[in-house]
């Protein structure tokens, strides 16, 4: 088996370059890891989906260049790579976020070709390594995006800070519809939900935290956690921000213990809070609270006081389906598995978490999105969000869902949203046709259609934005 690592080069081509836009376009790809075979093959998967950008004055086409890697470095064509995910030869361990930003256009009617850099280095083969792309300028008007792979440097105290927005009410019955006041068995009677800043080292590692907005899962082999990661007692500190070289397993049973980090859904419209300055040195992207020496459960980001955090509540999923549907946020920063369920019920609409990018985690300093995994009707969470699912979905749902959803609002205000293929992991087609629109909204129309298994303008996605509006994305039959 081999070693392979996969991702893709998003370039911006700028074409009638009257004018100048005035926003620029941040994109992060689904997060898909699969776990590495026991004798070690690992491919790390990056990727972002063919994008349409209309201007009155400025037309753009944001283009996917697919590039296969082994860890040393050497290329794999697509064709291998392809033919050695679908026989079983490699696995997919990661994902990171590739960003495209709209150019400055260039005063010739005629772009200069998108160039791509890529330098790479070894990554452990024991990682879920998992990285970001940075954005790069060019006076030509076109746009690349440089990725490098390898250690990450050690980062400095997150000055990130939480917001207090309430999502946007819903109707769905979900997983994830907690109470801000559930009940817990923690000792604390002052709590309140979401609202309560949670208190360091009184909280048992075994007792599981709703009562201060975390959400239990029932899916995952760890319920009620979403996962762990476990780097030793000896291998974080807290309010370090030094990288964590220890090595990272992801137990799979049993309580916390000391030196693990337990990850945790949050209420509809809201997302983990808590993550560590110190990441993985191999590029693991890590997350969740931190189960201390005394085994007492302590929070990990040096200002965020609460466990979850409020999205810009914009983001709205209406369901005209006969059936329910799980869609299956990945945990990030942490393993990236597609463990956090929402289910919108048949009739309902849901108020789904859309960052803010000021907010949320940075991988190497690039900002990340949310990402959604959006599933076949009439699946429950145990066949929807988990990395394989039982047959007859094991090429439909989980890991292999054939269309993402990414969403995120960039430090401008714009809130970005992309829907596409999971490629190259899977292209199967949904049982619902999609269709995004809104007042005020960049872009549309952006629709799926699954009689075709296509998009809006037969490219492997599509993206709207919005710098005030509301994005309604519609499912029906």
């Amino acid at each position: 088996m081999k070693t392979v690592l996969k991702f893709a080069v998003a370039a911006t081509l700028a074409a009638s370059a009257a004018a100048q836009p005035h926003h620029h376009h941040q994109h992060a790809r689904a997060h898909q890891h699969a776990r590495a075979h026991e004798h070690g093959a690992e491919l790390l998967q990056r990727g972002t989906p063919s994008l349409d950008e209309r201007s009155p004055a400025v037309d753009y086409q944001f283009v996917e260049e697919t590039v296969y890697v082994d860890v040393n470095g050497n290329t794999i064509s697509n064709t291998d790579a392809a033919a050695g995910l679908a026989d079983g030869e490699y696995s997919i361990i990661g994902e990171s976020n590739p960003s495209a930003t709209t150019p400055v256009a260039a005063p010739s009617s005629t772009a200069a070709p998108a160039t791509t850099s890529v330098a790479s280095s070894s990554v452990a083969s024991s990682s879920a390594a998992s990285s970001s792309a940075a954005t790069t300028s060019s006076a030509s008007g076109a746009e690349f995006v440089e990725v490098k792979l390898g250690s990450v440097s050690s980062s400095t105290t997150a000055a990130a800070t939480t917001t207090t927005e309430a999502a946007k009410s819903s109707t769905v019955k979900s997983s994830a519809a907690a109470s801000s006041t559930a009940s817990s068995s923690s000792s604390s009677s002052s709590a309140t939900g979401v609202d309560a800043d949670f208190p360091d080292g009184t909280i048992d590692c075994a007792t599981f935290p709703s009562a201060y907005g975390a959400v239990a899962v029932d899916q995952t082999t760890v319920s009620p956690w979403v996962g762990y990661m476990d780097v030793g007692t000896e291998g974080y500190t807290l309010l370090q921000t030094a990288d964590i070289t220890a090595t990272i397993s992801e137990p799979t049973s049993g309580d916390p213990k000391a030196g693990y980090f337990v990850g945790y859904h949050c209420p509809v419209g809201y997302d983990q809070a808590q993550w560590p300055a110190a990441q993985g040195s191999s590029g693991q992207s890590i997350g969740g609270l931190w189960c201390g020496t005394d085994n007492k459960l302590y929070k990990t980001h040096s200002t965020n006081t609460k466990l979850c955090q409020a999205g810009a509540g914009n983001v709205n999923i209406v369901s005209e389906l006969s059936k329910s549907i799980y869609i299956c946020k990945t945990w990030y920063p942490g393993n990236e598995g597609m463990y956090l369920p929402t289910e919108v019920t048949a009739g309902s609409t849901v108020s789904l978490f859309n960052p803010y990018q000021s907010e949320s985690f940075e991988w190497e300093g690039a900002t990340t999105s949310a990402q959604y995994y959006l599933n076949l009707q009439g699946l429950s969470a145990s066949e929807a969000c988990v990395w394989t699912s039982p047959s007859p979905y094991a090429e439909s749902a989980g890991n292999w869902a054939g269309v993402n959803l990414g969403t995120s609002v960039d430090t401008s205000g714009t809130t970005y949203l992309s829907i596409f293929h999971n490629t190259p992991t899977s292209t199967a087609a949904l049982d619902y046709n999609i269709v995004i629109s809104g007042n005020d909204v960049d872009g549309t129309p952006c629709k799926y259609t699954y009689s075709s298994n296509e998009f809006t303008g037969d490219g492997n996605g599509c993206t709207v934005s919005t710098a005030g509006g509301t994005v309604t994305v519609t499912l029906s039959d």
